[in-house]
C-alpha cells in the first residue's frame, strides 16, 4: 500500500507514511506530541499512548493504553473525538466517556461495530455508539 497509518505510543502521535516514487515521507496526522486525551484538530489534539488502530474507511478508530479509552480520528479533516472511557481504570459497560476501560489494547472493526480488547479485564469489548 502506498500510504500507511499507525500510532506512534510513546511519541503519543499518528503517524503516516507514505511512498511516492520509490521515496517515503512521514508525517503527523493528529497528537501534538504532548501525553495527554484532549480533544481537537489534528496536532492541537493529545493522545495518551494510543496503541491499537483500526479504520472503517472513514474513520480510524484508537485506543489509548494508558489513557483508558477509544478515540476517533475522522480522515477528511483530521477531527479528534473521544468515544469512550474517561481516563479512570475500570469496568464499566455505558454509553460514551462514561465506560470505563483497563489498558485497552487492539481495535478492530465489522463496519458497524467498534470492538476493543480490554487487556487487563480479559475482556473483548464491543462499542455500541461510534458516532464521529
Amino acid at each position: 500500500f502506498p500510504v500507511t497509518i499507525g500510532t506512534d505510543v510513546g511519541g503519543h502521535r499518528i503517524r503516516r507514511i507514505n511512498l511516492v516514487n520509490g521515496t517515503f515521507s512521514v508525517d503527523t496526522i493528529a497528537g501534538s506530541g504532548t501525553a495527554a486525551s484532549v480533544d481537537g484538530t489534528g496536532t492541537q489534539a493529545s493522545f495518551y499512548d494510543p496503541h491499537g488502530i483500526t479504520t472503517d474507511g472513514t474513520t480510524l478508530f484508537i485506543s489509548e493504553w494508558v489513557g483508558q479509552s477509544i478515540r476517533a480520528v475522522r480522515l477528511s479533516d483530521f477531527q479528534v473525538k473521544t468515544l469512550a472511557g474517561n481516563g479512570n481504570i475500570g469496568y464499566e459497560d455505558n454509553v460514551r466517556r462514561n465506560g470505563l476501560f483497563n489498558f485497552p489494547g487492539s481495535v478492530t472493526t465489522d463496519g458497524n461495530h467498534v470492538y476493543i480488547s480490554d487487556d487487563q479485564n480479559h475482556s473483548i469489548r464491543r462499542l455500541e455508539e461510534a458516532e464521529t
